[in-house]
């Protein structure tokens, strides 16, 4: 998966929760790229659930007006851009 490392953030108004989210993300980055069976188009429901635990409503309300895909085996699935832009702050397109 090229182009999904983590550029440096600022950490300034990141929570610890913030930090651990982003450190799962990374882990699961790795993860992904050696498993067979994750998904291809995207971040599952599943994966989101195991690394925003309570933080999900907030991203699925964040993820409002997003552009998200269809994986005939997994449903609806996230962009990984958009949830490390969630992860990070920044909102593509508009920094």
């Amino acid at each position: 998966m090229p182009n999904l490392m983590f550029e440096p953030a600022p950490t300034v108004g990141l929570t610890v929760n913030d930090v651990a989210a982003m450190q799962r993300f990374a882990a699961s980055l790795s993860l992904a790229e050696q498993k067979l069976e994750a998904c291809e188009f995207g971040a599952t429901p599943t994966e989101l659930q195991t690394l925003l635990g309570d933080r999900l409503p907030a991203f699925q309300a964040w993820m409002n007006g997003q552009t998200t895909a269809m994986c005939p085996e997994h449903g609806v699935v996230v962009n990984r851009a958009d949830l490390e832009s969630f992860l990070t702050g920044r909102r593509s397109g508009f920094d």
